[in-house]
């Protein structure tokens, strides 16, 4: 990963989610993801990695999320960038989100994670209305 300054992505408004945070990210699709810091790994809706052909297997890990445990499969985002940052081989559970979790809008690609995060000092600025990185 290279970095380049300050990115900031305007907060998404998700009617029927008022209280969750969520970005569009333009270097994948313009999609829209639900900022989680409590998420470890950035998670990917099945149906988003199907749209997009990329090639998943299934994974010796188990996901503990809003209906019990579930078996997960893991995809490699192809490379995009993120403001001035490249991301590249960035590893992505794989899971059906409306089903398994509390998250409704199917909108909505993924849960943003540590995974990524982790690289980045956070700031949410609510008055502003961005997450920077």
């Amino acid at each position: 990963m290279a970095y380049e300054g300050v990115t900031e992505l305007p907060l998404v408004h998700v009617p029927q989610d008022s209280y969750r945070l969520y970005v569009e990210l333009p270097g994948l699709d313009h999609s829209l993801w639900f900022v989680d810091t409590g998420y470890a790994t950035t998670t990917c809706d099945t149906e988003w990695v199907e749209a997009r052909g990329l090639r998943r297997r299934r994974v010796l890990a188990w996901s503990h999320g809003e209906h019990g445990y579930l078996r997960l499969e893991k995809a490699v985002l192809p490379s995009f960038e993120l403001g001035g940052h490249r991301i590249e081989r960035l590893a992505c559970a794989v899971r059906d989100l409306q089903a398994t979790s509390s998250i409704q809008d199917h909108r909505v690609a993924g849960v943003l994670g540590t995974n990524l995060l982790r690289r980045f000092t956070v700031v949410l600025d609510m008055e502003e209305g961005v997450l920077r990185l």
